[in-house]
């Protein structure tokens, strides 16, 4: 709830926001790229030979941050939109901590004259003139809601009780001071379609907050008695760890065993992350080792599973931050990459869902919707502009954008299963392959290009189909569909394709 009340001054601030910089367009080394395979890279799909059930999720993380505030921000509006085009489930929304008044209202003290103040659900809020002598005169502004906005600025949100103002002028008003609790049960629920079932209790205990595993658990189990003493909400459910090193062995064997809780305490969710680091901000050829590093990932997701799995069976699993950073991507003076690296980025995130799939894990989050390099117009310092699913200047989706989308709008999670499939690339060095099916014969196929060069495959009874491609020609822009008329597909550096089969004959 935010309140502006007593006001005897009008108060105006004004931002002026000039354009903001123009993301830097570099063209791509101008070495050729020749295809590497003399022959056609060949992929065998048994369609009738089931492999494994499709359960893992795709999603993505969205961080506060000073571009995504829609009372700063030139490209909020975009942001928002496409955050709701892409329709994610288990999105995780990090407040995190460099811009804590983003998280929390930052509010003026109290003058006497004029108070703003802002209150979450079901705590007090205070309103007092007694400073100087005076009385409540007047309230201009009430919202119990999702209400914005500096004081003297605030306007209503999305969600707003018609009779947020009625109520606090009829309770205030005349009073030196009022107290009123901003609950559903005073002003009605303006907010009823809002849904947020999983709370993650602190990120990267072991980094940011440098804690250790037995003190974290003990903070655990406090914040889950605590929201349940203060809400009476035992429905909600809860992700614990979040760890930024996630081959801490120690720190699942210790949390994951139950008898190291609290009694009634959940294990619902366990989390951890996961970035391939970049050697390079300008060299394409170097983007190639994203892929080892992802293998070697996966085998240390083996080793945490078979914790799980002995410890705490019905726990599930998200990789809620999984990307790509590249060397001094916090530094101004950092160069910026070329564009074929989105595609490099992307090619990441669906060979990291692809292998993950395959070790059943729930959810993999793609990081993160929003970041950027220094904008001098809008005074804001780098923050991780290589993480970015979204291009800072105009807010349009790049390639690591549309193929999380691409894959939110293609798996059909638990009716889609996984079939056996084969390349003749030896040692699956230049490309990733899965072919799926669904209950309803629909069959699709996902092909990753993780060189930095050309490459033909060959996919027999393709012809007829379609397919969907993301690589450096489709720039910002949704994947490329293409009608197939051959069985030979080229894929360009770094390109992702997803190929819808013809209806199979009976």
């Amino acid at each position: 709830m935010y309140i502006n009340k007593c006001l005897l001054v009008l108060l105006l601030c004004c931002l002026t926001l000039k354009s903001v910089n123009l993301l830097l367009i570099r063209e791509a080394d101008n070495r050729q790229h020749n295809q590497t395979n003399a022959d056609p890279i060949v992929i065998e799909v048994s369609w009738t030979a089931h492999d494994y059930n499709l359960h893992t999720i795709p999603s993505l993380q969205l961080v506060t941050n000073p571009l995504v505030s829609r009372q700063f921000s030139p490209v909020s509006k975009e942001i928002f939109a496409n955050l709701k085009q892409l329709n994610a489930e288990y999105a995780r929304y990090a407040v995190w901590f460099p811009y804590p008044k983003l998280a929390v209202a930052e509010l003026d003290p109290p003058s006497g004259l004029l108070q703003c103040s802002n209150v979450g659900e079901n705590y007090p809020l205070h309103l007092s003139c007694e400073r100087n002598g005076g009385v409540i005169s007047q309230i201009d502004f009430a919202s119990y809601g999702t209400a914005m906005g500096a004081c003297g600025q605030m306007k209503q949100g999305s969600c707003h009780s018609n009779n947020s103002l009625s109520i606090v002028q009829r309770i205030c008003i005349g009073q030196k001071s009022c107290t009123i609790i901003a609950t559903n049960d005073i002003f009605g629920d303006p907010c009823y379609e809002y849904n947020w079932d999983y709370t993650e209790i602190f990120n990267e205990i072991e980094g940011e907050h440098q804690m250790s595993i037995e003190y974290y658990t003990r903070a655990y189990d406090a914040v889950i008695q605590g929201i349940r003493r203060h809400t009476n909400n035992y429905d909600m459910k809860y992700v614990g760890m979040a760890l930024e090193n996630h081959n801490e062995f120690n720190f699942y064997k210790y949390f994951l065993n139950h008898s190291n809780h609290a009694p009634d305490i959940p294990l619902d969710m366990i989390s951890y992350h996961f970035y391939a680091i970049g050697t390079s901000r300008t060299d394409p050829q170097s983007w190639e080792n994203f892929f080892p590093q992802l293998d070697k990932f996966t085998i240390e997701v083996e080793q945490i599973e078979q914790i799980r799995k002995n410890l705490s069976p019905q726990t599930r699993t998200t990789i809620d931050e999984l990307g790509v950073i590249l060397p001094n991507d916090n530094d101004p003076n950092a160069p910026l990459f070329p564009l074929i690296y989105w595609n490099a980025a992307a090619a990441l995130y669906a060979y990291s869902w692809g292998k993950l799939s395959r070790q059943n894990i729930d959810v993999v989050g793609h990081s993160q919707l929003v970041g950027y390099p220094q904008l001098p117009n809008l005074q804001l310092e780098p923050q991780y502009p290589s993480v970015a699913l979204l291009n800072w200047t105009t807010g349009e989706g790049t390639a690591k954008y549309w193929i999380s989308k691409l894959l939110i709008d293609t798996a059909d999670i638990d009716n889609d299963q996984a079939v056996i499939t084969r390349t003749s690339d030896i040692g699956d060095q230049n490309i990733f392959s899965q072919a799926f099916t669904s209950k309803n014969n629909r069959r699709w196929i996902l092909i990753i290009n993780k060189r930095y060069a050309s490459m033909d495959v060959s996919l027999s009874g393709c012809i007829g189909g379609k397919m969907q491609i993301i690589n450096e020609a489709s720039g910002f822009g949704p994947p490329t569909e293409i009608t197939l008329t051959s069985n030979q597909i080229t894929l360009t550096p770094f390109a992702i394709a997803i190929i819808h089969m013809p209806t199979a004959k009976k």
